[in-house]
């Protein structure tokens, strides 16, 4: 058995991976990023949908894209504070 999925957790789920990564202070630089992750996760839950793919892969599908934007926030923070020095 499937949950719906509800498209408010997105936005959680980004903002929980900027907290792990950024320990709560996204650089400004950084919001475009965040933004373009979350319209991807919008248009493949919706793609996925119109599919008819099943919930519980449209959930795994979600969860490597946040997992893929938390590994590009860490390596453009650490970009940034390179630069900083």
């Amino acid at each position: 058995m499937t949950c719906r999925i509800d498209p408010g957790p997105y936005e959680a789920e980004l903002a929980a991976a900027s907290q792990r990564a950024a320990g709560g202070a996204l650089p400004p630089q950084l919001k475009l990023l965040a933004e373009r992750h979350l319209d991807r996760l919008s248009t493949l839950v919706e793609t996925m949908r119109m599919a008819g793919v099943d919930e519980d892969l449209v959930r795994h599908s979600v969860r490597e894209i946040i997992d893929s934007y938390e590994t590009q926030l860490v390596d453009a923070l650490l970009r940034l504070s390179e630069e900083s020095r």
